[in-house]
């Protein structure tokens, strides 16, 4: 399981690593979310370097761990499971 703590540190470590490029390139922000688009949507690492690969693997890990402690929760005779047609 991934901590809030584990992903803070993962997080300045990423920074870190890009602090010298966001100094010296004013277009670092814009390949970053362009790498991690293309991570996210193909699974192909093009340009991300391996903190900040780490990071999103993390958040991605993390969020799907949320989602399913959340489903987990809610039982399946609960009122919220209820399919009920829309009112017209």
């Amino acid at each position: 399981m991934i901590k809030n703590s584990d992903l803070k540190l993962l997080a300045e470590d990423c920074f870190e690593s890009l602090a010298i490029d966001f100094a010296t390139d004013k277009e670092c922000a814009k390949k970053v979310k362009h790498y991690v688009a293309i991570y996210l949507k193909t699974g192909d690492n093009v340009g991300l370097n391996k903190e900040t690969k780490r990071l999103v693997d993390a958040l991605m890990n993390y969020g799907i761990y949320q989602m399913q402690k959340k489903l987990e929760s809610v039982s399946i005779k609960s009122p919220l499971n209820k399919i009920v047609p829309p009112n017209r």
